[in-house]
């Protein structure tokens, strides 16, 4: 059972922070969302221990598309962290929550005129610039606003992690960053010497997600830094920051290995420590954006058992109350999960089955083939490590309602996320006659 760090099993029934998972159930209804919040701050604790420098300062930029609620936005706050953000609603969630948009990275590879002027006028931390033709928009809209902004460019290195394809983002042909080659970019980065409202702060990568590849990591390191010592060495382009991104691997079943992120943590400040030196370049800090590996395992998704089938070909099907509109990442991305009858924990699995969601296609899988006790209908079943990717991609498909989201620590719990109501989803209806 991959479950959280504060997980047992009491009388056969699974407890979460001390919270039973049938009660949430009970109280909250289902599909539901539960975050253990002790997990996420023991792993914060542990990628900050991991990611410390004697040399230059060390950041920890939590990646908000992992999933971003006005709590999430809070606890990363309280504990110390930055935060990536994607777009105007990403930005306007982040200050209605009081984070300090000082402390935030704007992301995306197309960015809207309005998200750039939001972001400015805002004093969004730093504007981690995707192409180019960005920089001469950004330029407009300071000498407009009259405002000062910093940036960061995205870098492509050319690096092919070892993961989905869906999740790879740093190969050649890849829709993010600009080529490390590209002369346009050290020429543009040259005429930004000259820009009083422009701050250049540095580079930024990211090659991947759910990318268990440790020497992946240590490659993209390395070649950032060459990037660094080139642009400051032959152009006198001061580099101040470094940021690596995140995409650190999950455990998400029992098949799969957990992936030792202190170790690779380590060792990229070690590669970062001894090629400053090295190369006596004016690095003065370094950042990593991890998302996943701090809210993923954190994460169990709770729902009800509707319906029980055995098909002609003999597949047993255990039809539940969500599926992929509340986690995509199994149709989209083949991911499997581990699961448990929350009141069988114990119990003998003695049966096969297939754990189907309610959407009207046959793709709508959340797990094909796991070993569980015989399974009766409202009944619930959880499955484990869903905490990053599910809620923040979730949809209306089939006119599905959005769960609730709760926390759990210490035997209490918050209710954090309404449940979405049928007459939100229908909201933006019009009830106009026909034409």
């Amino acid at each position: 059972m991959i479950a959280t760090i504060k997980s047992e099993v009491k009388d056969n029934c699974l407890y979460i922070g001390g919270v039973s998972l049938e009660k949430l159930a009970k109280e909250y209804g289902t599909p539901l969302y539960i975050y253990d919040q002790e997990d996420i701050e023991y792993r914060i604790d542990r990628t900050k221990k991991a990611f410390k420098s004697r040399k230059v300062e060390t950041n920890i930029a939590y990646a908000s598309k992992a999933i971003l609620t006005s709590y999430i936005a809070k606890l990363m706050q309280h504990e110390g962290l930055s935060i990536d953000a994607i777009s105007l609603s990403d930005m306007y969630i982040l200050k209605k929550s009081g984070f300090e948009l000082k402390n935030v990275y704007l992301h995306g590879n197309s960015k809207s005129d309005e998200e750039l002027y939001y972001a400015i006028e805002n004093g969004v931390g730093i504007i981690v610039v995707d192409n180019l033709c960005e920089i001469s928009r950004i330029k407009e809209i300071v000498a407009d606003l009259k405002k000062k902004t910093a940036i960061m460019v995205r870098i492509n290195p050319d690096i092919y992690a070892k993961t989905h394809s869906h999740l790879i983002t740093a190969e050649k042909n890849a829709k993010f960053g600009v080529a490390k080659e590209s002369i346009s970019l050290k020429e543009e980065l040259v005429k930004l010497k000259s820009e009083k409202l422009i701050d250049f702060q540095g580079l930024h990568c990211h090659i991947g997600s759910q990318v268990n590849n440790g020497e992946a990591f240590l490659t993209a390191v390395n070649s950032m830094i060459e990037l660094a010592y080139e642009l400051e060495k032959e152009f006198g382009i001061d580099v101040k920051e470094l940021n690596f991104g995140g995409g650190f691997a999950i455990r998400q079943n029992n098949a799969e290995k957990e992936p030792d992120t202190e170790k690779l943590l380590s060792g990229i400040i070690k590669l970062v420590d001894r090629k400053a030196e090295e190369l006596d370049i004016g690095l003065q800090r370094v950042t990593i954006e991890p998302g996943r590996s701090l809210v993923g395992p954190a994460g169990v998704t709770l729902y009800q058992v509707e319906a029980i089938k055995q098909t002609a070909g003999g597949v047993n099907y255990i039809m539940v109350d969500g599926g992929m509109t509340d986690n995509i990442r199994p149709s989209l991305y083949g991911a499997r999960y581990d699961a448990v009858i929350v009141n069988k924990v114990e119990a003998k699995k003695q049966k096969l089955f297939s754990v189907a969601g309610k959407c009207c296609e046959s793709g709508d899988i959340l797990i094909k083939d796991i070993k569980l006790p015989e399974v009766c209908v409202s009944e619930y079943v959880a499955l484990f490590a869903t905490g990053a990717y599910n809620y923040s991609m979730a949809s209306n498909y089939n006119g599905l309602v959005k769960p609730a989201i709760v926390f759990v620590k210490n035997g209490k719990q918050i209710l954090t996320t309404k449940r979405e109501e049928i007459a939100q989803v229908h909201q933006n209806d019009l009830e106009t006659e026909i034409m």
